[in-house]
C-alpha cells in the first residue's frame, strides 16, 4: 500500500477541501452536543461503520476517537472528497442511532432530533450538518494530530491513559502488530517508536 499524499493548502484552517489522496483532520459533532455516542452499543456502532468503509475501500483510517458528542478522525479518502466519505459515514451511521434510540425508548433523544431536523428541514437530524476538516501537510501536522485525537479521553477525563479508551485507535498505536483489523498505521510514527526517537 502506497504512502497517502499529504498536500499543502495553506496555514491549518477549516476548509472541507480533502480531496482522494489527502490526509485529513475530520470534526464532526452530535447536534446540541448532545453525549448520544455515549452508550457502548453506539460507540461499538460508529467504529464498526469506520471499518466497513475502510474494509471497502472508501478511506484509509490512520487514527480515531469516539467521544460521547463528537468524533475525530485522520483519514484519507480514496473514492472522492472528504465530504463524499463524511455524507456516507454519517448518513448511515444516523440511522443506526436513530433506529438505537427507538428500539431503547430514548425519547428524549428522538424528540430533540425530531425537533434539530425541523430546523434543518428534515425529520430527523443527529450530526450538525457541517463538521470541519483540513488536509495537514507534512508528517509533523499528521503526527502532532494523531497525539491530539488519542489524547482528548485523557484530556477530557474518560480515561487515565489514551489506551484506556476503547473506542480509539490508540491501542493500535501502542501494538502497532495487531493493528491490521483497527487502523491504517501512519508508518512515520511506528518508524519513530521502532527507532526509539
Amino acid at each position: 500500500m502506497s504512502k497517502p499524499t499529504i498536500r499543502a493548502h495553506g496555514n491549518e484552517r477549516w476548509q472541507n477541501v480533502g480531496q482522494a489522496g489527502d490526509v485529513c483532520f475530520v470534526t464532526t459533532t452530535i447536534e446540541g452536543f448532545r453525549p448520544a455516542l455515549a452508550p457502548e452499543p453506539i460507540a461499538r456502532m460508529f467504529v464498526d461503520a469506520l471499518q466497513f468503509y475502510r474494509s471497502r475501500g472508501e478511506m484509509l483510517l490512520h487514527a480515531w476517537v469516539v467521544m460521547p458528542e463528537h468524533v475525530h478522525l485522520l483519514v484519507t479518502p480514496l473514492r472522492g472528497s472528504i465530504s463524499d466519505m463524511m455524507e456516507l459515514l454519517k448518513r448511515y451511521t444516523s440511522r443506526q442511532i436513530l433506529a438505537w434510540c427507538k428500539e431503547h425508548g430514548r425519547e428524549d433523544d428522538l424528540h430533540f432530533f425530531a425537533d434539530r431536523g425541523r430546523i434543518d428541514g428534515e425529520r430527523y437530524s443527529v450530526w450538525m450538518r457541517s463538521f470541519r476538516s483540513v488536509p495537514l501537510q507534512g508528517d509533523q501536522a499528521v503526527l502532532d494530530k494523531i497525539a491530539y485525537i488519542h489524547g482528548n479521553p485523557v484530556r477530557r477525563g474518560l480515561a487515565a491513559t489514551p489506551e484506556e479508551w476503547p473506542w480509539s485507535s490508540a491501542g493500535a498505536y501502542s501494538r502497532p502488530e495487531a493493528a491490521a483489523p483497527e487502523a491504517d498505521l501512519f508508518e512515520s510514527l511506528i518508524t519513530t517508536r521502532r527507532d526509539g526517537r
